[in-house]
């Protein structure tokens, strides 16, 4: 917990794990008192699309009905090949958070990172704060042959709610700051001098004040 009750979790990878983790992270700062939640998602290359996708709908109500590819649900994201085939992904867990958030990127926020905070930006749940994401949005498969050698096969594109190809341009953040030169190299930021996360907490601020 932050100053002023503002929730903070860090979030480095989308693992098998992760999902447990951040939904208990999630209950034990509401329980402590949290007035608003900051997700950072800095450096944070992705993992599995599904766990991002059940973090988002521990988040998200279920019925928000704004995008057709819902089907009646909230609609998380989906992914579509060159003849407009592929998977929807809704949110179905009954539950969610009504606190203001903000979401912490930069350049190596990729792949699942990208997908969470899409659909949060979506939605106008989260305010994005920092520097514009990777640009990684496409579904890879990978093809053995009898070398021992394989092929990365590119299927398909990911797209947030509203249809937005992320792939090659990223998510651009509502509140631009990249960090400052001198904790660029630094091995250990501390949150107190982190001029991201002190931006993303003035971001709160105003949403909460």
């Amino acid at each position: 917990m932050l100053e002023d009750s503002i929730g903070y979790i860090a979030v480095s990878e989308f693992d098998a794990i992760t999902v447990k983790q951040f939904q208990e992270a999630v209950d034990e700062l509401s329980n402590g008192g949290m007035k608003g939640l900051i997700i950072d998602l800095r450096n944070n290359p992705g993992g599995l699309l599904d766990g991002a996708v059940k973090m988002v709908d521990y988040l998200l109500p279920d019925n928000i009905t704004r995008y057709d590819k819902g089907d009646g649900k909230t609609l998380i994201v989906y992914t579509a090949d060159k003849n407009e085939k592929g998977d929807v992904f809704t949110a179905s867990d009954k539950h969610q958070v009504d606190l203001p958030m903000v979401i912490l990127i930069n350049g190596d926020s990729a792949s699942a990172s990208e997908v969470f905070t899409g659909a949060m930006k979506d939605y106008n749940r989260a305010t994005v704060v920092g520097t514009t994401s990777y640009g990684k949005g496409i579904v890879q498969n990978l093809i053995p042959l009898g070398d021992g050698s394989a092929i990365k096969l590119t299927t398909a594109h990911y797209y947030t709610p509203s249809g937005f190809d992320l792939h090659g341009k990223g998510i651009e953040p509502d509140v631009e700051v990249d960090l400052s030169e001198e904790l660029k190299t630094q091995a250990v930021v501390k949150p107190e001098e982190d001029n991201q996360i002190r931006k993303a907490v003035e971001v709160m601020n105003g949403k909460i004040k």
